[in-house]
């Protein structure tokens, strides 16, 4: 089988949908089928008839918004990793995505859903049952950086915090900045403490702005900007890491989070999306609804002071890592439901 996956830019790209798309071509190549990337720029408009060379053409959600479909061409299926319809966004943007995701939907063949958040969040919108599968986000086969992940928390007495992802507003970096501040400046905390960002700059604008809120005078030595890292850097990071903090408007499922449980951190998710299908808050993290800075400074100030409570949840977080499907055990499930789409013609059950 021939398979054609349509995404803006290039694969390599530093987030989850895009590490989801690499491994799912990566899943399909092992089992003998060829797979490619086909790049497109945003703002150009394509349409599948144009690559009636695959027999599958595979199209990142992402780029619904230059999706024309015409008569002809192969089957298409859609990869859907979140709505942009669901985001925190200006509301003639959200309507403009709006309609431009309902044609996407309704116009394909059939979708792979990140979760089933993702794909009750798709047919709510289109307002009828979708054809596809469901399939899940891989976990690594062994857990970020540490040999032993239960070793250390709170070592030499500095509580460590990491938040990783692209630095955009929707992920909600500056509400842990906002936060922290709060509490520094009211003494609530008793230890020390230390917060780490990783990852790229993506919007300059709102770069700018967690800067100059880390510039402030109690916060000031204790937040670290370090950009993207390589693999061996970024695991040494969850690795260093006691709480983990990503508060965003919404996520369609949070590989991140499910990184920071495999490395024993203690994780506060967004309760937007897909995140509760990993999470269990109060038990293996927290899964924050508000995005009330107060609320996430109580939060946080209840874990950084409760050593025997952050051991416990990082014990439990890392149980629920493990009964996780693997990239290759996930990934390859999703190949097998497209072998038997392709060979079939109709969707195929699934989760």
């Amino acid at each position: 089988m021939r398979l054609g996956c349509i995404v803006y830019g290039s694969p390599e790209q530093l987030s989850g949908g895009y590490r989801y798309d690499r491994e799912l071509l990566k899943a399909a190549r092992e089992r003998g089928h060829e797979a490619d990337f086909i790049s497109v720029e945003g703002g150009t408009a394509f349409d599948p008839a144009g690559f009636d060379r695959y027999d599958l053409l595979l199209i990142d959600e992402l780029c619904h918004p230059d999706l024309r479909l015409s008569a002809g061409g192969p089957p298409c299926i859609g990869i859907v990793h979140h709505l942009a319809w669901s985001e925190k966004l200006p509301l003639p943007v959200r309507l403009r995505h709006r309609s431009r995701e309902i044609r996407f939907l309704n116009g394909l063949d059939a979708h792979i859903f990140n979760t089933r958040a993702t794909r009750r969040a798709a047919e709510k919108l289109v307002s009828i049952p979708l054809a596809g599968r469901v399939v899940y986000p891989g976990r690594e086969g062994s857990s970020a950086g540490a040999e032993d992940p239960m070793r250390k928390r709170g070592r030499e007495g500095v509580i460590s915090l990491l938040s990783v992802s692209n630095l955009i507003p929707r992920k909600g970096i500056h509400r842990v900045l906002e936060a922290l501040s709060l509490l520094a400046r009211r003494d609530e905390l008793e230890q020390e403490w230390r917060y780490r960002i990783v990852g790229e700059e993506s919007d300059p604008a709102y770069a700018a702005r967690l800067r100059r809120i880390a510039a402030r005078p109690e916060l000031t030595g204790r937040v670290e900007f370090c950009g993207r890292l390589d693999a061996e850097a970024l695991g040494a990071a969850y690795a260093e890491a006691d709480i983990f903090c990503l508060p965003s408007d919404h996520e369609g499922f949070g590989i991140v989070y499910l990184e920071a449980m495999g490395a024993g951190c203690v994780t506060i998710a967004s309760a937007s999306g897909g995140a509760g299908e990993i999470i269990s808050s109060g038990r293996d993290g927290y899964l924050l609804a508000s995005r009330r800075r107060r609320d996430l400074a109580l939060l946080l100030s209840e874990l950084m002071g409760d050593a025997a409570l952050r051991t416990s949840l990082a014990a439990a977080a890392r149980e629920r890592w493990i009964g996780f499907d693997t990239w290759e055990e996930s990934m390859q499930k999703g190949v097998v439901w497209l072998e038997s789409f392709r060979s079939a013609g109709v969707e195929s059950s699934g989760i």
